[in-house]
């Protein structure tokens, strides 16, 4: 049941993705940033996929599907060893083999919460210091 309703929202995420994007020339945006959490990284992924589109992927809390779409080496992925919704082990092992920038918080569930105020704010400020290298160093 739980994979029907993946599939399900994962087309209409896709759909949404198609109509947002449509009024845009992919080919002449030059730099391109996919942000995506949860099944919106399975979208985001397979949307640059589908339309041969080179977009670097900045992924939080990424579901398992990433790795039929994601690009080798394509990707920043922030994720937490206490998601119920992706096996933390799972996406740190298609990180290795994707050759995916990983970085996975401590305790922290599928929103990076980690039920500590002092510790999430933390984690919130060391995860947005290298969002913001990411898109420095990358002049996007």
């Amino acid at each position: 049941m739980l994979k029907k309703i993946i599939i399900y929202w994962l087309a209409k995420c896709l759909s949404r993705t198609e109509k947002a994007l449509s009024g845009i020339s992919l080919p002449d945006a030059g730099q391109i940033l996919f942000i995506s959490k949860s099944i919106g990284t399975v979208a985001a992924t397979a949307f640059a996929k589908q339309h041969s589109v080179p977009a670097r992927q900045l992924l939080f809390t990424p579901l398992a599907d990433i790795n039929r779409y994601v690009e080798d080496g394509n990707g920043l992925v922030f994720y937490g060893s206490g998601d119920s919704f992706a096996d933390p082990d799972v996406i740190a092992d298609i990180c290795a083999a994707r050759h995916l920038e990983a970085h996975c918080i401590e305790g922290a569930n599928h929103s990076l919460e980690t039920g500590h105020v002092a510790s999430g704010l933390k984690n919130l400020r060391r995860v947005m210091d290298r969002v913001e290298a990411e898109i420095a160093a990358k002049g996007i």
